[in-house]
């Protein structure tokens, strides 16, 4: 009995799997060379850690996490998706209501550690973030929203995995690897 409930929450689990995320990439290269420098600091006091960095081409702001159901719902995700543009083209035109601050360090249970992210213009982000909630909604069935936690915009710039975690039987990365870059401003973001 108790290694079918055990395979039964398993499966429950992976239902309610994201598949998909939405997000803003981070392309500015200041920004991007001042996480690189954080993640050298981290690996350059654990070297093993290099395998839990962000690669500088995918860092990221995830707006939210979607759990898409087969090609059905890839379509629905991709029309929603197209819905969506004009309207997030018309709220970010202006890009000085637009830019997002990317400054300090903070982590996540010691496991996941991020870049803090702060809108220039909090209204435009809320209303971004209020947008794209509402496509998602709106979509249909087949596409749903899996966000199990409280929305704390940030740029993860290293997470530890469980590999890593048992190879060094911890899955903590200690502050001090990072810690004189705590109060760094990384740089500015336009959406």
């Amino acid at each position: 009995q108790r290694e079918e409930d055990r395979v039964e929450a398993l499966l429950l689990s992976e239902e309610d799997r994201s598949t998909h995320f939405l997000s803003i990439r981070i392309t500015d290269p200041e920004v991007i060379r001042n996480l690189v420098e954080v993640q050298d600091s981290i690996t350059g006091a654990e070297p093993i850690l290099r395998d839990c960095c962000m690669k500088e081409s995918l860092f990221h702001l995830t707006l939210t996490m979607l759990r898409l159901q087969g090609a059905e719902s890839e379509a629905k995700a991709k029309v929603m998706m197209k819905k969506l543009q004009p309207k997030l083209a018309e709220l970010l035109a202006d890009s000085e209501r637009a830019t997002l601050d990317i400054s300090g360090l903070g982590n996540f249970g010691q496991r996941v550690v991020y870049a803090a992210v702060q809108p220039w213009n909090q209204e435009t982000f809320q209303r971004l973030v209020g947008e794209v909630h509402q496509a998602v909604e709106d979509a249909g069935d087949g596409v749903r929203g899996t966000n199990n936690f409280e929305f704390v915009p940030h740029v993860t710039v290293a997470k530890v995995s469980r590999p890593v975690a048992r190879e060094r039987h911890s899955k903590y990365v200690p502050t001090s690897h990072y810690s004189e870059h705590c109060g760094k401003r990384m740089g500015s973001q336009v959406m």
